[in-house]
């Protein structure tokens, strides 16, 4: 049983090379460095990539809704 690639833990070797542009696994390593994404590389190989973490470095996911500054300067005593 196959499973959908959106559905996946890991980048398909497909999606690998569409990221980083490159069809060898020792350039699309260069690639994923430059482009700060984490990533292993299997005995044989292959590049293997966590789908969050590409996320997560390229900003997808879910948005988090901005968060105030816990301890603003107080400005009540500036004349």
């Amino acid at each position: 049983m196959t499973v959908p690639s959106n559905l996946s833990m890991f980048l398909s070797d497909q999606e690998v090379i569409e990221l980083t542009g490159k069809q060898r696994c020792n350039a699309q390593s260069k690639v994923l460095d430059f482009l700060g994404i984490r990533h292993k590389i299997r005995p044989d190989g292959v590049i293997i990539v966590l789908r969050s973490v590409v996320e997560s470095a390229l900003g997808g996911g879910e948005a988090k809704p901005a968060q105030r500054r816990k301890n603003a300067p107080d400005f009540s005593n500036v004349p």
